[in-house]
């Protein structure tokens, strides 16, 4: 990290500290990187003057993968009030901070946020949906999700299927998906009771 801070400390020499594209990179560094720091990544976003989506999705991707998953939250309010939009890269990670606390009703508003968005047609939010309900313990949620995919792949199935295999939900009816997308597949076409 103390290379990092050297190179930091250059980007403010020359006077690219609030050049968006810097310091989203900076950022993504001190999120993503094993050795990055999300405190600093944090104090970074700080001192941005206008902070864009990329930003506020380094920081919200951060969070919700910390001990913290609420702050991913707290921050996407916040990216909301900035005027900045949601997309198809920031509302998995929100929806990933809702699972991780239990807070359905929040995950409720965001799915309410896919649709205003326009993003149900997005795979990756179809499966973080799925996910989140099933985290929740809201299969039936989940499954009306998934049942509303017009077009249903590996990554849906997998997060239904992942649903039911959780441990307070129903692994039996996870079975069943499972054998029905297989018969889809060799395209046979029937329920597998």
């Amino acid at each position: 990290m103390e290379d990092f801070k050297k190179v930091h400390s250059h980007f403010i020499k020359f006077g690219l500290q609030n050049t968006q594209f810097a310091l989203s990179k900076l950022l993504e560094f001190c999120v993503t990187n094993p050795y990055g720091d999300l405190s600093y990544a944090l104090s970074i976003f700080n001192t941005a003057q206008d902070p864009n989506h990329i930003m506020y999705n380094m920081i919200i991707r951060g969070y919700s993968l910390s001990e913290s998953p609420n702050l991913a939250i707290d921050f996407y309010e916040r990216m909301l009030f900035s005027g900045n939009q949601p997309n198809s890269y920031t509302l998995p990670f929100i929806l990933k901070s809702c699972g991780k606390i239990m807070d359905t009703q929040m995950g409720k508003m965001i799915h309410g946020h896919v649709f205003k968005v326009g993003l149900m047609c997005d795979v990756y939010v179809h499966a973080s949906l799925i996910n989140m309900y099933a985290q929740n313990g809201e299969m039936d949620d989940a499954r009306l999700v998934f049942d509303k995919i017009s077009q249903r792949d590996v990554v849906s199935f997998t997060a239904l299927i992942n649903g039911y295999a959780w441990p307070s939900n129903k692994l039996p009816r996870g079975k069943t998906v499972f054998k029905n997308h297989l018969l889809k597949i060799n395209g046979m076409d029937g329920p597998v009771l």
